[in-house]
């Protein structure tokens, strides 16, 4: 019964900045820049490889645990998804491990070295057990869903888009097709559009923005 009481957890006091979480696992960020993850870990969402001694078992960070791999990015924010997760840095640089199946990741797993993907028996890959950049570009915001995740854009405010697209959750077509990487949201509902927050469910999104103001006309018809 312990288990259901809230308490304290194993983090030095008065030094986390702030809480994240995904489907069955969660973060926090202290203070001094370090990042703690902890709960499930079967697909390594939690930053933290360890191999399964069995069939029969159920990989789990049972107390708050480092994050090695994410030493000295100054991240701000974590968004976990069902069995990945995203990361962004102070500088906009966009990070993501776990599960990599559907896309999850946004990541070519042919683009990082060997030794940091599990496949699986058909040698097709299955998660990306340690954080890797995902794309270039300069981001301001992150959010994540069951299997997909959203990005925007600092500069220009524009929404990406990458992972699982069986019900458009990706802003993308057709329907059942992923996005493996990166994709800038463009239609004309959001086309002129800063979007300046976003939010992921398991089938859906929503973005939030503000519409460029129209132009002045000018002028002695100028």
């Amino acid at each position: 019964m312990n288990g259901l009481r809230p308490r304290e957890l194993g983090i030095p006091r008065k030094k986390v900045k702030s809480i994240h979480s995904g489907s069955f696992h969660s973060f926090a960020i202290t203070t001094d820049g370090l990042v703690y993850s902890w709960g499930l870990n079967s697909f390594a969402q939690c930053g933290i490889y360890e191999e399964a001694k069995d069939d029969a078992t159920t990989l789990v960070v049972p107390v708050p645990t480092r994050v090695s791999g994410l030493d000295g990015k100054d991240v701000i924010q974590v968004e976990g998804g069902d069995r990945h997760s995203v990361a962004l840095t102070s500088n906009g640089e966009l990070l993501a491990w776990g599960r990599m199946d559907a896309h999850q990741v946004g990541i070519d797993y042919k683009t990082v070295p060997l030794e940091d993907v599990i496949l699986d028996v058909s040698g097709k890959p299955r998660c990306l057990i340690v954080p890797h950049k995902v794309c270039d570009g300069v981001f301001g915001y992150i959010s994540s869903g069951t299997n997909h995740s959203i990005a925007l854009n600092k500069e220009d405010g524009a929404a990406y888009s990458w992972g699982f697209g069986d019900l458009f959750q990706c802003g993308q077509g057709p329907s059942g097709v992923d996005v493996p990487v990166p994709t800038k949201i463009e239609n004309t509902a959001t086309r002129g559009v800063r979007m300046v927050g976003a939010a992921c469910g398991g089938q859906v999104t929503i973005l939030a923005g503000i519409p460029a103001p129209e132009e002045k006309a000018k002028p002695n018809g100028v």
